[in-house]
C-alpha cells in the first residue's frame, strides 16, 4: 500500500492523523510548524522533509489546514510547483473551504 500524505497537524488534524496511523494506514506527515509532527511520527508515521517531498511520495494527500491562504501555500498555487503538486494526485481537503478555492487551477 502506498503511503497517504497528511498535511496540517493542528488541533483537528493531529487526532485524525493519529487515528489513521493507529489503524495501520501508512502515513507520511508534514506541517508548517514541524513540532506538530512529533506525536504522529512517534505513533508510526513517516515525516516528510518538506511539503514538496510529501507530494512526491504520496499519490493521495489529506489536508487539514486552517484557511484558503494555507491551502494556497501548501499547494504552491501561483508558482511553477503547483502543477507538480496537484497533477495525478487525489487531494482531500478536510477543512472548511469555499468550492471556488478548491476548483481553482492556478
Amino acid at each position: 500500500m502506498e503511503p497517504i500524505g497528511f498535511i496540517g497537524l493542528g488541533v483537528m488534524g493531529q487526532p485524525m492523523a493519529l487515528n489513521l496511523v493507529r489503524a495501520g494506514v501508512p502515513l507520511a506527515v508534514w506541517n508548517r510548524t514541524p513540532g506538530r509532527c512529533a506525536p504522529v511520527v512517534a505513533a508510526g508515521a513517516q515525516p516528510a522533509a518538506d511539503c514538496a517531498s510529501l507530494f512526491e511520495q504520496c499519490p493521495t494527500v489529506l489536508m487539514m489546514v486552517s484557511d484558503e491562504a494555507a491551502t494556497d501555500a501548501v499547494l504552491a498555487r501561483g508558482t511553477d510547483d503547483f502543477a507538480r503538486r496537484v497533477r495525478h494526485h487525489k487531494i482531500v481537503s478536510l477543512g472548511t473551504m469555499s468550492p471556488a478555492i478548491l476548483r481553482a487551477t492556478r
